[in-house]
Formats: C-alpha cells, sequence, structure tokens
C-alpha cells in the first residue's frame, strides 16, 4: 500500500508531499525531484535521487491514484 503524505522541507521549512512505499519514503525537492529515504526522513540521509520523469515514480503516483479516488 502507498501512504501519501506531508512532511516539512529541509531546504525552504515548506511542507511537500512525501510518498511512502514498503518503508522507502519519496519525498518531492526544490527541484521537482524525488530523494529517496530509505528508513526516517532525516537530513543527509537520503540514499539517491529520483528524476521526476522516472518510470518509478510514475507508477507509485499512478497506483496512488487509483487506490483514492483519482485524489492525487
Amino acid at each position: 500500500m502507498i501512504k501519501k503524505t506531508h512532511v516539512k522541507s529541509f531546504y525552504n521549512g515548506i511542507f511537500v508531499t512525501c510518498y511512502e512505499v514498503k518503508g522507502v519514503k519519496y519525498v518531492a525537492n526544490q527541484h521537482g525531484d524525488w530523494d529517496v529515504y530509505e528508513g526516517e526522513y532525516v537530513r543527509g540521509e537520503r540514499t539517491r535521487i529520483m528524476p521526476k520523469d522516472s518510470e518509478e515514480i510514475k507508477n507509485i503516483i499512478k497506483e496512488h491514484t487509483m487506490h483514492h479516488g483519482g485524489k492525487r
């Protein structure tokens, strides 16, 4: 199951979208891409950056949208 929440950005302090899948957090960053955290959302603990046009993040958003009645 995919969980969508909002977390406070380390960069500018505003709340940004976060998708969580099996303990992995995908957090929107200021460039439009996604920072990936395996475990807790802790500054400096990012494991990788996922481009906004990657199939992986597109599939996560698509699956979440399908399971929540079209709400992104």
